[in-house]
C-alpha cells in the first residue's frame, strides 16, 4: 500500500490536474482505513465524505497549517482554490475536539478510583481473611461493585466524549457499555441488600 500510493503521489504531483490519479489514491488511503490521507486528497472533490473532512481538518488544525500549507498538502492545482468551507470546518472541528477534551476529567478520575478501589479490596480482603474474619466475601462483593461503579465513570466519559466529537458509532458503543454496568452493578447491589438483610 505504501508503495503504491507513494507512486501516485508523485505522479500527482507532477500532474496534479490528474483526477484520475487523484481518485486512485483517494482510494487506496480510503480503502486501508487512513481517512485524513483520504480527506487530503479528495479535499474539494465531490467524492470526500464527512469522516475524511473531519479528520484530515483535524490534522491540519494540529500543525497549524496555513492556506499554502494546505495546498501543498493536498496537491491542489494552482487552478483549485482551497474550498471556503474548509476554515469553518476546522473550527467545528476543533470546537468538537475541545467539548470532548472536557470528559477527559471524568476518564481520569475514574481510571485513578478503579484502580485504588481495586487495590484497596484485595488488601483489605487479604488481611480479613488472614486475621479469621467472616465477612471476606462480604467485603469483596461491596469492593467489586465500588470499583465497578468507578469503571461505569470511565465508559461515561468516553462516550461524553465520542458524542461531542460525533463519532457516532464509538459513542453509542460506549453508551452500551455503561448502561450495562450501570444495569448489572444496580442488580448486583439489590442483590447484596436483600441478602444481607432477608
Amino acid at each position: 500500500m505504501r508503495l503504491g500510493a507513494r507512486l501516485l503521489r508523485n505522479r500527482l504531483a507532477d500532474d496534479r490536474g490528474d483526477e484520475e490519479i487523484r481518485r486512485a489514491l483517494v482510494e487506496i488511503y480510503r480503502r486501508a482505513g487512513h481517512l485524513d490521507q483520504a480527506g487530503r486528497f479528495a479535499l474539494g472533490q465531490p467524492y470526500s465524505n464527512r469522516a475524511e473532512r473531519d479528520a484530515y481538518a483535524r490534522y491540519l488544525l494540529s500543525i497549524d497549517a496555513d492556506e499554502a500549507r494546505i495546498r501543498d498538502l493536498s496537491l491542489l492545482p494552482q487552478k483549485h482554490p482551497v474550498p471556503d468551507g474548509l476554515v469553518a470546518e476546522m473550527a467545528r472541528v476543533g470546537e468538537e475536539d475541545h467539548r470532548g477534551e472536557r470528559w477527559d476529567w471524568c476518564i481520569a478520575v475514574g481510571f485513578v478510583a478503579f484502580f485504588a478501589l481495586s487495590l484497596i479490596t484485595v488488601v483489605t480482603v487479604y488481611f480479613v481473611v488472614i486475621l479469621g474474619g467472616r465477612e471476606a466475601l462480604l467485603i469483596a462483593r461491596i469492593g467489586g461493585v465500588v470499583s465497578s461503579g468507578a469503571l461505569a465513570v470511565v465508559t461515561l466519559g468516553f462516550a461524553g466524549s465520542a458524542w461531542a466529537r460525533r463519532r457516532w458509532i464509538a459513542a453509542a458503543a460506549w453508551t452500551a457499555a455503561t448502561a450495562g454496568i450501570v444495569g448489572s452493578l444496580v442488580l448486583v447491589g439489590v442483590g447484596l441488600l436483600v441478602g444481607r438483610w432477608s
